[in-house]
């Protein structure tokens, strides 16, 4: 079976990590946690639902699962508020049930076939990425443990994540039921496994920030003294062709190439996922300003209303956009204090 998880939070991230590993034998007492685990690989080897459930409380493990799940999500994002992400929170709690209903449609549909039902996929297939879990991959089981009363087992399940960068183990969680037989109950440490995530990704999301204020902070500095050298130009009045061709060749030469210069700067930058929008107005501003450039510099010959107004109009709009993007830059930098 692949080692890659393609599926799970909670049940599903168990199931298919363990399903990866032939680490039990095949002879081991029925009564056992080592045969609750033999039993859940072969369940999802053979997609046999029932023998799934005979070792799996699906529900359990989904519930106890959840609210690492949307701490995760919430807690990378440092430009929301307190506020903002209390009703993210009490948004994601309202929405609980129907979206643990999704998952275990999931996770059934994956064990009865081998693959995900992307008919039922109501944005699960989004917040497993969302959480990171679709890139796990399992590494082995290193052991179980047995309590004292011999009624609560924990696996140590080694586990994968590009992000985290090393090795990371989830303790699944077995109790007897009622007929004697083990299943899997919960992930005792799903929260810490997704508080490392978090961890990493806002440490990203910081050194985007360290890198994108000095790319800006660089051009902006580049910008002003040319903006400078513009007033001291536009003096002598831009009615006189020689004063034209100066404004003209410093739009050109000198501010549409700073643009050009800064947003590939910017555009080879590393972009948390977190960060995507603020990318993408730090593109949009590069795009207006070179644009607004080529239109002024246009101006500097036709001398067309409708030229300038163009020009104007595009500068307007960065200055817009540059407004929003210090904003939010503002609230990311607050929030990681």
């Amino acid at each position: 079976m692949d080692n890659k998880i393609k599926i799970g939070i909670g049940a599903g991230v168990v199931a298919l990590i363990i399903a990866g590993g032939g680490y039990y034998c095949l002879n081991a007492n029925q009564r056992t946690p080592d045969y609750a685990i033999e039993t859940l690989e072969q369940a999802i080897e053979n997609h046999d639902t029932k023998s799934f459930y005979d070792v799996v409380d699906l529900d359990g493990v989904l519930n106890t699962s959840y609210d690492g799940l949307v701490e995760g999500l919430t807690d990378v994002d440092k430009s929301m508020s307190n506020d903002a992400k209390d009703a993210v929170k009490n948004f994601t709690q309202m929405m609980k049930a129907p979206l643990l209903s999704s998952l275990k449609t999931a996770i059934e549909s994956y064990v009865a076939t081998g693959a995900f039902n992307e008919s039922k996929d109501t944005g699960v297939s989004e917040l497993l990425k969302r959480a990171g879990i679709d890139r796990i991959e399992y590494r082995g089981v290193d052991g179980v443990e047995i309590n004292s009363d011999f009624d609560e087992a924990v696996a140590s399940v080694r586990i994968y994540q590009p992000e985290i960068g090393r090795e990371f183990v989830l303790k699944a969680v077995l109790n007897q039921n009622e007929l004697g037989r083990w299943q899997f109950v919960r992930l005792e440490n799903f929260g810490d496994f997704m508080s490392q995530i978090t961890a990493v990704r806002r440490a990203q999301l910081e050194r985007y920030l360290e890198k994108t204020a000095e790319i800006n902070s660089r051009h902006d500095k580049t910008i002003s003294e040319a903006e400078q050298k513009y007033s001291s130009l536009a003096i002598g009045g831009i009615g006189q062709s020689n004063t034209r061709s100066e404004l003209k060749n410093l739009m050109l030469d000198v501010i549409k190439k700073d643009w050009e210069v800064r947003r590939q700067e910017l555009f080879g930058l590393s972009v948390p996922a977190a960060a995507g929008s603020l990318q993408n107005l730090y593109m949009k501003i590069c795009d207006l300003e070179i644009g607004y450039a080529e239109d002024y510099a246009r101006w500097m010959e036709d001398r067309k209303a409708t030229t300038i107004k163009f020009a104007e109009e595009k500068q307007r709009q960065a200055q817009t956009l540059r407004a929003e993007a210090a904003e939010v830059s503002r609230r990311f930098t607050a929030g990681a204090e």
